[in-house]
């Protein structure tokens, strides 16, 4: 049984422990629909990478719909389900009915409930377009295949059979739990967050990896690392297990948005702490060393990427490129 306490340090000999006790949204009528809202709206408590997740939608008072709709940054679409307190067998039942129904439906029927969402007559392809920092991202492409997820704060026990079962035939579904604690009058909300990295859809991955050099936050980053020979990131719980993901030798792709891969370069080893890059060190800027960086002028954009087979996950800070091939071609590009 996990247990979660506080613990003060004042006396290290003698530490005080105070337990936080979980509890039922119920218990503090907490809806489901509360919840739904906390997730929508704070994107960063739910998933991994907050900027790799578009909101299509959430459901409507009365409709027989998933609780949240999303696209991640390939277009595909994110169906996620959401109980307060237990899931069964039937949740399961419910998301695959869900993603039957959406399976069917055109891109006609997503611009209509993203515009209804959003209630202002906006487009959802222009939109996504601009999310993905590319023009012309086919609206057929939009919302083709789907990655299911079940938030709950309980599961029964055959969920989690059921849904390796799933997954070994390929169906992209899991679950992520959450819980409630209590202690006094605060309240800890913990969440195992959802990683929607891309998926591999069968194709292989040859040891090469995507970077977001993060313009959208600090114009002019990408300069610094080039300079410094290096990725850099900040604002996460975990920077050096980010940054360790990649073996020693692997490729890296350098994206600059608006721009496309400005740089590939290959990892080293060293990770470290840094204020270099962007002068964040207070809020976790660390550093991952790249050697062999060849820079790309004019850069290849998303687009050009997209004709040679493969959609960049353009919104992911760093992840992998499932598609040795293509890598390959934007190599030789790059260097032509």
């Amino acid at each position: 049984m996990e247990k979660i306490f506080e613990l003060d340090l004042s006396d290290k000999r003698k530490p005080k422990f105070e337990l936080y006790r979980e509890i039922s949204p119920s218990d503090y009528d907490i809806y489901e629909k509360d919840i739904e809202n906390w997730f929508a709206e704070n994107l960063n408590v739910l998933f991994t990478d907050a900027d790799s997740v578009f909101i299509l939608s959430q459901e409507s008072k009365g409709e027989k719909q998933a609780d949240i709709l999303g696209i991640d940054s390939q277009g595909n679409l994110i169906i996620i389900e959401l109980k307060r307190g237990l899931a069964d067998r039937t949740t399961v039942g419910q998301v695959l009915d869900y993603a039957s129904t959406l399976a069917a439906w055109e891109y006609e029927n997503f611009n209509a409930r993203y515009k209804s969402y959003k209630n202002n007559g906006t487009e959802l392809i222009d939109e996504y377009r601009k999310f993905v920092d590319s023009q012309d991202f086919s609206k057929d492409e939009l919302c083709k295949k789907q990655r299911l997820f079940i938030v709950a704060p309980h599961f029964e026990e055959e969920i989690s059979r059921i849904v390796h079962w799933l997954s070994s035939y390929d169906l992209p579904i899991d679950v992520a739990p959450f819980t409630l604690y209590l202690k006094g009058d605060e309240l800890l909300l913990k969440v195992n967050q959802i990683n929607v990295e891309p998926l591999s859809f069968g194709c292989k991955w040859g040891g090469d990896w995507f970077f977001n050099t993060n313009e959208t936050y600090s114009r002019g980053a990408y300069k610094n690392m080039l300079e410094h020979s290096c990725i850099a990131i900040y604002g996460y719980s975990n920077p050096e297990e980010m940054l360790s993901a990649p073996n020693d030798g692997d490729r890296v792709f350098f994206y600059r948005n608006g721009v496309g891969i400005i740089a590939i370069g290959e990892f080293e080893s060293t990770i470290e702490s840094s204020n270099s890059i962007f002068g964040k060190k207070d809020e976790g800027e660390y550093i991952r060393k790249v050697k062999n960086i060849v820079e790309v002028p004019n850069g290849i954009s998303a687009s050009e990427v997209r004709g040679l087979g493969y959609n960049l996950p353009v919104r992911s800070t760093l992840c992998k490129i499932y598609n040795d091939k293509v890598a390959d071609l934007i190599v030789r590009r790059a260097k032509a």
